[in-house]
This record gives C-alpha cells, structure tokens and sequence, in this order.
C-alpha cells in the first residue's frame, strides 16, 4: 500500500544547486532517505496539489509532502495555486536509492568486468537516474557522480551539446511547454597504463601508426552516458490530473478497430511498446579489418533510422502491457566480403546465427515487464573476425516507467529505440556512431565498451 504524509518536516541535504552562476531557489526542493521522498515546495500559494498517474495523492496548504517509493523510479505532478486558481505545474521524476542497488546487483551477475575502471563506470551508470524537476520554461536535472578523467560532465539535449559542468545538476532554461526532450549526461575516464599496454599489444603497430591522436584517445577511454527523457508540463488542470502515457502515439480514425473502445494508441489504457536494438555500419563499405589482405566488407549505407531495413543485426522486443503479451523477433543481415569498394566483386557470402542474440524475459505481467538482451554475434568469415557485444536490461511498468541499463561495443554503429506499437510515435533511447573506418580497431579485445543507462 501507498504510504505518503503532510506537515511540516524538516529537510536536510536538499538539492538547491544549479549550474547557474547565481544561487536561484528551486521551484520544489527534493530529499531522500532510502525510499522516502521528501518534497518542500518553494512557491508561496493558496494551497497545493500532488498528482500521480492521474491519481491525487495530497491536497492542502502544506508545502511539504513525503511519499514511499515502490518502483526504480517514481514520477509526480505538483500543482500550485493563487488565488484559487492553477498557477504552475512542477513535473518530478525521483530516484529510488533502494530500486536503484537491486538494480545494480542484478547487473553485476549478468556481466564480470577485468578491468577496475570498467567495473566502477559500469555500477556507477547502473545504479543512477538522471532525475529532473520539469516546468514549462526550465529543466533542472541532477544525478549521481561519474567517474570523469577532468571533473567535467558533458550535457547534450536531443543530441546536440547544450553545455558541460563540474556540478552534479545542470539547468536548461530554453525549453518550451508540452514538448519531449532527450537528455543525456556524459562522464569519461582512461583505462589505466597495463591495460593501454594490453590493448596497443593486441592492436599491433602498423594499425597503431595509422591511428589519430583522437582515435587513439577514444580507444582507451570508457564512457558513461545517463539518458532522461522528459515531457515539459503544459499549465492546465486537465494536463495535472491526465493519466501518464510514455509515449503519445495517434488515435486510429478505423471505427471497427479490433482494439476495443478504451485502448488506443496514445492513451492512457495503451501500454503496447515495441523495442528496437540495431547494429549497422553507416559506411558504403568498409576495408576488411581482418586480416588486412586488402578486402572490403560491404556496408548498410545509411544514418541512424528506426525505419531502416539495411542492418547487421536487428533484436526487436514487444512488450504488451495492454495484452500482458511479451514476444521478440531477431534478425541477422547476410554479410559481404569483397575485392573491391564498390562490393561489385564479391568474394564470399554468408550470414551469422542467430544463436548469438539471446533474449531473457525475467517477469511480464499487465503491470510490470523485465528483459534483458544479449548480443555476441560475430563476423561469419572465421574465428579471426571478433564478436559484436552488446547487452542491456529493461524494467517497463504501467506507472508508467521505463528503466534501462546496458553497454556495447564501440564498433560498429548501435541505435536503441522505443516505439508505441499501431503508431508512428518513437523516441530514441541511445544512438552511438562510427565517425571512420578506423573506429572497427575499437572491436580489439580489451578496448573499453559504451555504458549507457536511459529513464522514461
């Protein structure tokens, strides 16, 4: 059962930094203690409301609330009114500090890591949430520390850098109401010298030679991204007490639609989402990486796109909540060896199995579903070409929430999305890119993979 309380409490430990040179007062300031969330609304008003999925939690003249944290994470919409009427809409999504360490440990038994500086980045990216407070004119985001080789955290929205910080919090103050962002925070730090040493050994030095300053750097560098996707608030009593959707989806016009009445795409009773994992190499073609005989492998040829048919591997995951119906599909795309980059020679042909891609449903129910996805599928020319890896794990709940951890490769490109099934509506959970042809060194054993982690 839902435990939550009113009054006045005492808060300590707030968050009340941003990464603005003036110390500027939250809208609401957040503490937690395990899995209790404390809120302490800064606003002066008439009286509050706290809604959850369309559910009024609390109502009155306090601007303290405390609430007991069930999931991972857990979202609210705080309501503040003047003189009897709704002046603003506060969006808050809050990390669960005991969700996030079962989280973790369930992690730890899926993967072993050698090396100290993979294994710190990969529990620090599981086990955090890059949690936001949400009006419609600022975005304040905060999260946990990551291991960073200079202390500074790089900030992108939608995919483009909007800033860096050495602070824990960052706020965006160019947003505008009822829009969905993507925010990613980025930590990096560098192998130590033994494993640098391990990784040039196994690299060789003619590829060494060939190598950029740059390229060299990424080739030892492991990265942690943190992904929150974030719905500004739009100041109305209806949008305060409407029901969640993750995403919004169309409503089919088809009357004789065999979905039933209630559930359509893009409301609330809609909870039917599609997971697509794809590996491609956005080359035409690419010089053979081994043996270096001076042979191509034939490319996909593209950028990233959902949509996209062209591809090395596909994993794709439904999972119904709507049906309590959870399936996938795994596709692996012929692969090419050619004499020359055009590919109009071809020297062989073969497709990899799809043993190499596993699919784990951990617990699938209306309400909640877990999975999880392994990836180790290898160039079909022999045991010299090295495997493709990439794992991640998944929680989905009808709160609605969504909760991802994984890590991959860095080579060749990866893109993560979500969809809404019967809709056109997607959103991109991560996307990683090969820049060169000589971004496939990065599959070398021993080079650091990607760790990513993504909340809805």
């Amino acid at each position: 059962m839902r435990k939550f309380a009113i009054g006045s409490v005492i808060l300590g430990g707030l968050l009340m930094v941003s990464n603005s040179a003036s110390a500027e007062q939250n809208v609401v300031d957040v503490e937690q203690n395990k899995s209790v969330v404390n809120f302490h609304i800064n606003e002066q008003a008439d009286y509050y409301k706290v809604f959850q999925n369309g559910e009024i939690l609390y109502q009155g003249v306090s601007p303290n609330f405390s609430d007991s944290l069930e999931n991972e994470f857990e979202k609210y919409k705080v309501g503040i009114y003047k003189d009897n009427k709704l002046e603003e809409v506060v969006n808050l999504k809050v990390d669960n500090e005991e969700g996030s360490q079962d989280k973790v440990n369930k992690s730890l038994m899926i993967k072993e890591k050698d090396n100290l500086k993979e294994d710190i980045m990969s529990k620090k990216v599981d086990g955090n949430t890059l949690e936001a407070i949400i009006t419609d004119e600022e975005v304040l985001l905060t999260w946990d520390a990551l291991p960073d080789n200079d202390g500074k955290y790089e900030i992108f929205r939608d995919g483009e850098k909007i800033g860096q910080t050495k602070k824990l919090t960052f706020t965006d103050k160019k947003v505008k109401s009822g829009e969905r962002y993507v925010y990613s925070v980025v930590g990096e730090t560098e192998v130590n010298a033994k494993q640098k040493a391990a990784i040039n050994k196994q690299l060789g030095d003619e590829r060494l030679k060939k190598a950029s300053k740059k390229e060299l750097q990424e080739m030892y560098t492991v990265r942690g991204t943190l992904t929150s996707i974030v719905n500004t608030p739009s100041n109305t009593e209806e949008y305060l007490t409407k029901k969640e959707t993750l995403l919004k989806g169309k409503k089919t016009e088809d009357k004789g639609n065999e979905f039933g009445i209630a559930s359509f795409p893009g409301t609330s009773e809609w909870r039917n989402y599609i997971f697509r994992y794809t590996t491609f190499i956005p080359q035409e073609s690419v010089e053979d990486p081994m043996p270096f005989n001076g042979t191509y492998l034939h490319g996909d040829d593209r950028s990233f796109d959902y949509f996209s048919n062209d591809y090395r591997t596909r994993v794709d995951v439904n999972a119904f909540l709507t049906w309590n119906d959870f399936t996938y599909d795994r596709y692996v795309g012929e692969s090419l060896r050619c004499e020359d980059r055009a590919c109009t020679d071809i020297i062989e042909r073969d497709t990899a199995p799809k043993s190499g891609i596993e699919v784990i449903e951990d617990y699938s129910s209306s309400s909640k579903m877990q999975w999880r996805v392994k990836h180790d599928v290898g160039i079909p020319f022999g045991s010299i070409y090295p495997n493709i890896n990439y794992y991640y794990e998944a929680t989905l709940t009808s709160s609605p929430s969504l909760s991802i951890s994984g890590a991959h490769d860095k080579a060749p490109s990866h893109e993560f999305y979500m969809a809404t099934y019967a809709s056109d509506d997607m959103v991109p959970l991560h996307l990683f890119s090969v820049d060169s042809e000589w971004d496939f060194a990065y599959l070398t054993p021993g080079t650091p993979q990607e760790y990513f982690s993504v909340s809805m």
